[in-house]
């Protein structure tokens, strides 16, 4: 008997939360099952990636090409934390000294979606 995918989408995002290398385990995943294939590409369990982890395993240093990647495509799903992340770049691109006097569209987002830091770095540089 198979897993309903909503049930299946829950239980794969959680991993994605918890797990230390949500990137390695997600593809483990993909390749074991061929149903697993269709949950781990859900947008629901890329809202669920915790970028702070995938920046734990040293993926930007290693890989930042992908990593950016990455990023641009758990932005399009919708999570906060790589918004967050993108616009921060966006801000303080380069060897500036101080930030760029806007607010950027990914910050912005981030905020409306609850993430505190990006809220506050929002008010700050409003």
């Amino acid at each position: 008997m198979d897993l309903p995918p909503d049930v299946a989408v829950k239980i794969v995002g959680h991993h994605a939360v918890t797990s230390v290398q949500p990137m390695d385990q997600l593809r483990a995943l993909r390749v074991t099952y061929h149903f697993m294939r269709h949950v781990c590409s859900n947008p629901e369990v890329g809202r669920c990636i915790s970028v702070e982890r995938l920046s734990a395993d040293d993926l930007y240093w290693y890989d930042p090409i992908g990593y950016l990647t990455l990023l641009g495509r758990l932005a399009q799903v919708y999570n906060l934390e790589a918004y967050f992340i993108i616009g921060m770049h966006d801000v303080f691109r380069g060897p500036l000294i101080t930030p760029l006097p806007i607010l950027n569209v990914n910050l912005e987002r981030a905020a409306a979606g609850g993430h505190k830091v990006a809220a506050y770095v929002a008010a700050i540089l409003l």
